[in-house]
């Protein structure tokens, strides 16, 4: 994400990289929330918690996939392409 919101601001286009920037920032700030939450409100060692935990990696790794999409689209300035980091949020969410 760095690099992606990086490229965007040396080309000038400073609106598509702070509004990429948000959306990925406020995603992986509600799951990392959700998930404390599933941490402290479990056991470690529970079947679920562990799970629930490679569901949630799952989640992000499907949601860094979607980044460089949703911000060359937002460059692009047709349409907001952000499917697969929605794909990747609800799969996290399914985990708490």
């Amino acid at each position: 994400m760095p690099s992606l919101l990086a490229q965007l601001l040396e080309l000038g286009h400073f609106l598509p990289a702070f509004i990429g920037f948000t959306i990925a920032v406020f995603a992986i700030c509600l799951a990392w929330i959700n998930y404390s939450w599933l941490a402290s409100a479990y056991d470690n060692d529970d079947i679920f918690f562990r799970v629930a935990t490679m569901v949630e990696m799952l989640g992000v790794l499907i949601l860094a996939l979607g980044l460089p999409a949703l911000f060359h689209s937002l460059d692009e300035g047709d349409h907001v392409d952000n499917g697969v980091v929605v794909a990747g949020y609800v799969v996290m969410r399914v985990a708490t």
